[in-house]
Formats: structure tokens, sequence, C-alpha cells
């Protein structure tokens, strides 16, 4: 087996054509060098070099090995070079999943950062709904989720970190308009317009709805937040969406109040696969997360 070091040895040898300077540049002792330089020819079966009293010089084998292994060194340097920019966050490829919700809101400006500081990282982000997501971060497809962070499948990790709830968002002038909590019972028979079924969003308002015993008079099940916004501002009813996601909508014109009895509350944090080890770029992003959310 032919070791690095043995590598090591005869490209500064061949460099130097000198087994005192090879020896000094490589901080070992002369005859340290010449004894691994004896051991790879043995290993190899042919001589390495020649040598005489005053030079030491390549032999037809030595000149044919040399060219080959200093190609092999320049890949295994460069390779390691990778290894050390991954390492440090110098360089590599970065894939989150997020609820719709949390790509909207909280990440763009979590990432705003991530990229000031490691700008050589490619960062892409799926926004998924809850199920969806799960499955992106089980097989690989992500390195972690951005979700609901609570009870899961057995083979994924949940990290919850904050929660948000949801919010009544109607017209400033609405009926249902005001200050304080609002009771679910308030939007029984209410115009609404719901996210659409498998959001969990819409898990929570049905669930919500079954535990206040209303019925809402849903006028439209929409893919998007901003087309639930765009129902409200027409005056075509309200709509019911995530504390989270607020803070990416001009308000102007419009209430929020908080829903309560029930109140409902999403656990939201890190989903990752259980057994999967976290790259170095993933480690930093979730760690600005959790300072983030100490923060706030």
């Amino acid at each position: 087996m032919i070791e690095l070091r043995h590598l090591r040895a005869f490209i500064a040898t061949a460099r130097e054509r000198n087994f005192t300077r090879a020896a000094d540049m490589l901080a070992m002792t002369q005859p340290t060098l010449s004894g691994t330089i004896r051991d790879l020819e043995d290993r190899l079966g042919f001589v390495l070099f020649d040598r005489t009293t005053r030079s030491v010089e390549l032999s037809a084998a030595g000149r044919e090995f040399h060219g080959s292994i200093v190609r092999v060194m320049e890949d295994l340097d460069r390779v390691v070079t990778d290894m050390r920019d991954f390492a440090e966050v110098r360089r590599g490829r970065l894939t989150v999943a997020a609820l719709p919700s949390i790509a909207a809101g909280r990440l763009p400006l979590l990432l705003a950062k991530f990229k000031r500081r490691f700008p050589e990282i490619e960062v892409t982000v799926i926004d998924a709904p809850a199920g969806a997501l799960g499955e992106l971060v089980r097989r690989g497809g992500a390195d972690f989720g951005l979700g609901l962070a609570g009870a899961g499948p057995r083979d994924l990790r949940h990290e919850p970190l904050y929660d948000d709830e949801l919010m009544l968002v109607c017209l400033e002038h609405d009926s249902l308009a005001g200050a304080g909590d609002l009771p679910w019972a308030a939007l029984d028979d209410h115009a609404v317009a719901v996210m659409n079924t498998g959001t969990s969003v819409r898990e929570m308002i049905d669930r919500a709805m079954g535990n206040a015993d209303i019925h809402l008079r849903i006028e439209a099940e929409v893919e998007q937040m901003a087309t639930a916004v765009g129902f409200v501002r027409a005056g075509l009813g309200v709509t019911i969406l995530p504390s989270e996601a607020l803070p990416v909508f001009s308000l102007e014109g419009l209430a929020v109040r908080r829903l309560s009895r029930p109140v409902m509350r999403r656990h939201l944090g890190v989903i990752s696969r259980i057994g999967r080890a976290f790259t170095p770029a993933a480690t930093e992003m979730i760690e600005m997360l959790r300072r983030d959310v100490t923060r706030r």
C-alpha cells in the first residue's frame, strides 16, 4: 500500500534533486526521507532515482511515474481545497423547503442575511404545503424544511422554534373589524376566502369550525394568500391567514383580529431527516434562524 507520505517525499525529491534540501522542505531528517524513498521503490518494484555522490536524478521509470503522480496530487489538493471551502461555507448548494407563509414572510429576510455572509453558496427555496414539504425532506429534495414542527413521521426530526396563530383579515369598515380577540362563533355563515384543502391553514380552519360548531360560507378556495387578500379588498368577504404571512401584505384599509375560542396555533420550525447530517451551509442557516427567532 502506497501512502501519501511516500508520494510527497517522491515529489519533493524530484523537484529538489537533492535529499537534504527535500528533507528540509518536508521538515524531516535526510535519513528518514531516504528511507521513505527506498520503501516506495520496494513497494513499486522499480528504482525511481539514479543516485550518484553528487546528484539525484529521476530514472526512466521515475520520470514516467512522476508525470502521473503530479496530476494525482494536483487533483487531490483541489479536492481538499474544495472540501475546506465546503466546510467553511465558502462554496456549495443549499435547498430549503418552506411553507408558503414562511417562504413569503420570514425566509426572504433571513436569506438576504445569509447571502451577505455567504455569497458563494447557491440557495434554492421551494415553497410547498405541509404534506409535500415533508416528502421533499424525506427523499432528499431539500436539505431541511421550515414548516409544522409538531408530531410527524418517525423518520423526520422536528425542532419547534416559534408559533404563529390564525388571524381574521377584513376591510376596516367591516362589521367584524374592531379591537381585541374575535371568537370563531362571530364568523358563522360569513362569506370567506380560504386556502385550499391540503394546506396546514385549511386543516386548522376546518378543525376550528368543528370545535366552535360553526359554518363558514366559503366563497373562494385559493392557492395563494395574495388571492385571498384580493378577495377581501374587493369587498367579497373576509379571509383567515396565519400571522406569519401578514407582514408580506400591505394592510392599508384592512383590519386584523386574532381569532379565539379556540385560538389556533401552529408550531413552526425545522424539519429534517433522522440519520442525515446537516451540511455546513444548512447548519449556518438554521443557526441564523434560531437567533432570529430569539431576537423577536
